[in-house]
């Protein structure tokens, strides 16, 4: 991950009711955004933060998250982004006119072959058995406009803690949905440009045992003939089966993500700034082990309204509480004593 997955049977985003897409949405070179329209609680989404360089300190102060590529190589899931390929080809016997089309569709030089020449159907199904490469690159293509950022919905998780805070020492931030859905695009890390595009809201991780299947002949209808409805569905199933399945594994982080869509191409692989507006931060959970120099600092970049829940262990459990509760404001007067 980079965070936080689904949980407790909730849904992963379907395209009955979750994802919209505009009423241009994909074309061929990959220029769709999409909209999510996914009902989330009320609860917040928390994001785990070390303390032991500076960026956390900038990122704090200017209201910033940072968006990955999903080949990342500080994502710790050499999965991520991970989906098959299904080509197996339809019966020239039971669906010779589906066959035919999708041949010419590949290959608009076989347009001779037709639903009269079974023969000649089979011999370029054995010629040409494997259209997942094809698939696969326009996949891919399309996927270099995406950015993900991850959020878990479980704080008190000990696994989260110790993975993503360098052990217990660090922070996690708490996020309102409603403030991470208002977050704007900014630009790519050390590049002062505007970068265009748009936010897609939270959606929940789905976790399963085997990763997710893409049909290429479906995918391949879509590319060539693209109805309203196909282009809703395989958008739909981009998004999900690429961004949002993960290995059953790593369900303990009930991962939510935030997605970001760059409009028209890039063939750059940085990390997004995305700028989060000064209502979406809510709280900051502080971890057992983290020092109180950085509570303090963290206090006097933001607002003095933003709450700080001190974490402790619980003496006789393997689980964590809040043992005290304080106002940024009060932090800044350097009146609070940490009793850890």
């Amino acid at each position: 991950m980079t965070h936080p997955r689904p949980a407790n049977g909730r849904r992963w985003i379907e395209p009955k009711q979750t994802l919209i897409i505009d009423s241009d949405p994909v074309d061929p070179n990959g220029s769709q955004i999409l909209k999510g329209t996914q009902q989330m609680s009320d609860d917040y989404l928390y994001k785990f933060i070390g303390v032991n360089n500076d960026w956390w300190k900038g990122s704090l102060e200017r209201r910033e998250l940072l968006f990955r590529h999903f080949k990342d190589p500080l994502l710790n899931d050499i999965y991520e982004g991970h989906f098959g390929v299904r080509t197996e080809w339809p019966s020239v016997y039971k669906e010779p006119e589906i066959v035919a089309r999708i041949i010419h569709d590949l290959n608009p030089k076989d347009a001779h072959i037709n639903t009269a020449s079974v023969l000649a159907m089979k011999e370029f199904i054995r010629i040409n058995p494997d259209i997942a490469n094809q698939v696969l690159n326009i996949i891919i293509s399309r996927d270099k406009r995406y950015r993900i950022c991850s959020f878990t919905r479980r704080w008190n998780h000990i696994l989260m803690w110790g993975h993503y805070t360098y052990n217990f020492s660090g922070l996690a931030l708490a996020f309102s949905y409603s403030g991470l859905n208002a977050s704007q695009l900014s630009h790519y890390q050390g590049d002062v440009t505007s970068v265009h595009g748009e936010i897609v809201p939270p959606m929940m991780v789905r976790y399963q045992r085997l990763p997710p299947l893409i049909d290429a002949f479906e995918f391949s209808e879509f590319l060539t003939h693209q109805t309203d409805q196909l282009k809703r569905r395989m958008a739909v199933e981009i998004v999900n089966k690429c961004f949002l399945t993960k290995y059953d594994a790593w369900r303990y982080e009930q991962e939510t993500r935030v997605i970001a869509a760059i409009d028209g191409e890039t063939t750059s692989a940085l990390p997004l700034i995305v700028k989060y507006p000064q209502n979406a931060l809510r709280a900051i959970l502080v971890g057992p082990k983290c020092d109180p120099n950085s509570i303090i600092e963290a206090a006097d970049l933001v607002d003095d309204n933003i709450e700080f829940r001190l974490i402790v262990q619980m003496p006789n459990r393997y689980k964590m509480k809040v043992n005290a509760v304080h106002k940024a404001s009060e932090i800044k007067s350097r009146n609070v004593k940490f009793k850890r």
